[in-house]
């Protein structure tokens, strides 16, 4: 399935100072602004009375606030597709396949509105991108969703509904090699935890790497951080550093020009300067998690492969009752087919929480990001110096020692960022390991409750007897309401069934759907 990034681009005041065609535009404003001055000082002179004066000069001045509008437009619309062909240049490099959509969701809301004429001035609904946006995501395949109605409708609705059913009223009289044989699948099951532990613990060195692992880049970083502190703290008033340290690094609001030449383009954030220095190094250690993957997927499924054949083996190795094993059997393949969805799923699963580790770590938008939240404590410490002269100073000199300088446990700022990354990215690793082992215990043991129901119980009380006739005779109906509903579903050629007597249904033509 394909994946969206939304991009948010800010225009900024054009000058006569900017590149072409933004010096151009610029120029024609202000000619035009200055014409507009000049009829509204002329009406203001030449009548005594206001309303006439408007009146004269007022389809004039309309005239040049249309065309005021319109270079608003074409400086916007330059400004617009010079920063999408930028970032799309910067994005499509490192991911070829990335739908990118630049939408104008201010603009549309202004067509939607007819009575915001500025919105509507220039401004069509294709160069807002929504309409585009739109259609692309009603033309997204909808496998994934259809998927699961499949398996709920077409298989668990039938599994849950109807086959349990004819369990409860065909019972089967059980045997020592049939209890030998439930004893053999529950001990795998135990095995199979540990086992499956065992190997994610093997890899977990290979998993979790250091991000530096030459101490010569690592100071190359350190010294840079140490360039863009010395470049924040030296030029900034000390009230507006001040303003920095109270928010975490973050300069909200200030009228700094010292602000506009330290960030020429935007992102007031000390923290994410500091990080820009060194996240290359953290885009290649997640690649180097990455290449770990298959590595985990496959010895993955090699231990559970293992025990899903040897379960295989012990239940058609059983010698007793014909139907009992036939039944066994049957409810063991649906089983195997749901624990092999599940082994497609947990690449998928681990692959999102390398992303969302990696996106956690990198991501600095406000004061409870990563890496504000970690130096918020050197921030305090810069609030806390002696106020007077050179405040601003030892302010500074505050951070720069506690960041950039061995601490006590001769720690700088990049061993603890690599410590509290690798610790983070670990547990969210962990997460999704022992979510994905915690599914397939419970398929398991779901498959050995219903081997325990397949044998009549020691005891079954005349209540049992009853409830189970009064079963039986609603079964009919039970399994025509079933059919009713997979009816109303199509069953799509990419989903395999749970029933291998059943083919593949042709595919069913995918729904339009229109706003």
């Amino acid at each position: 399935m394909s994946k969206i990034r939304p991009i948010q681009t800010r225009t900024r005041p054009i000058s006569s100072n900017c590149d072409e065609p933004f010096s151009t535009i610029a120029t024609w404003c202000n000619e035009a602004k200055a014409k507009k001055k000049q009829l509204q000082g002329l009406a203001n002179e030449d009548s005594t009375d206001e309303e006439e004066a408007g009146t004269e000069v007022g389809p004039e001045v309309n005239c040049i606030n249309m065309y005021l509008n319109y270079l608003h437009f074409q400086a916007t619309k330059a400004f617009t597709e010079r920063r999408e062909a930028k970032i799309r240049e910067a994005l499509q490099t490192t991911y070829p396949s990335l739908n990118i959509f630049f939408t104008a969701a201010v603009k549309m809301l202004g067509l939607i509105n007819k009575k915001s004429v500025r919105a509507r001035t220039g401004w069509g609904a294709s160069m807002t991108s929504i309409p585009q946006l739109r259609e692309f995501l009603l033309e997204l395949p909808s496998d994934n969703n259809l998927e699961r109605y499949h398996r709920h409708c077409i298989i668990a609705l039938e599994d849950t509904l109807v086959d349990k059913a004819k369990i409860a009223l065909k019972k089967h009289e059980g045997d020592p090699a049939y209890t030998a044989t439930r004893l053999g699948v529950k001990a795998r099951i135990s095995d199979i935890q540990i086992t499956l532990q065992n190997a994610f613990d093997d890899l977990r060195a290979d998993l979790l790497p250091k991000i530096w692992t030459d101490p010569a880049v690592k100071a190359t970083r350190l010294e840079q951080v140490k360039k863009v502190i010395d470049l924040w703290a030296r030029p900034l008033h000390w009230l507006t550093l001040r303003k920095t340290m109270c928010d975490n690094g973050i300069l909200w609001k200030t009228n700094s020009k010292a602000v506009g030449e330290i960030c020429p383009h935007g992102r007031r954030n000390l923290n994410w300067h500091m990080l820009s220095v060194f996240i290359s190094d953290v885009d290649d250690w997640k690649l180097r998690v990455d290449a770990v993957k298959p590595t985990l997927r496959s010895s993955v499924d090699l231990i559970v492969k293992d025990v899903l054949e040897s379960i295989t083996t012990s239940l058609q190795d059983y010698n007793g009752e014909f139907e009992l094993r036939e039944q066994a059997i049957y409810e063991w393949n649906k089983k195997s087919r749901s624990i092999d969805r599940k082994l497609i799923g947990f690449s998928d699963s681990f692959g999102n929480a390398i992303h969302e580790a990696h996106v956690d770590i990198t991501r600095e938008t406000d004061r409870d990001s990563f890496v504000a939240r970690m130096n918020k404590p050197v921030y305090c410490d810069a609030l806390g110096v002696e106020n007077g002269n050179g405040y601003r100073a030892r302010q500074g000199n505050v951070v720069r020692k506690e960041l950039v300088e061995p601490d006590k446990d001769g720690m700088t700022m990049l061993d603890r960022y690599e410590i509290r990354a690798v610790n983070h990215a670990e547990k969210m690793f962990e997460k999704a390991f022992e979510s994905f082992v915690t599914t397939i215990i419970d398929s398991l043991d779901a498959f050995v409750a219903t081997l325990d129901r397949l044998v009549e119980p020691d005891h079954a009380p005349h209540l049992d007897i009853s409830a189970r006739e009064n079963l039986r005779a609603l079964l009919p109906e039970l399994e025509s309401a079933v059919e009713d509903i997979k009816s109303r579903f199509p069953r799509h050629k990419n989903i395999r069934t749970d029933d291998p007597t059943k083919g593949e249904a042709p595919a069913e033509k995918k729904p339009c759907l229109g706003f």
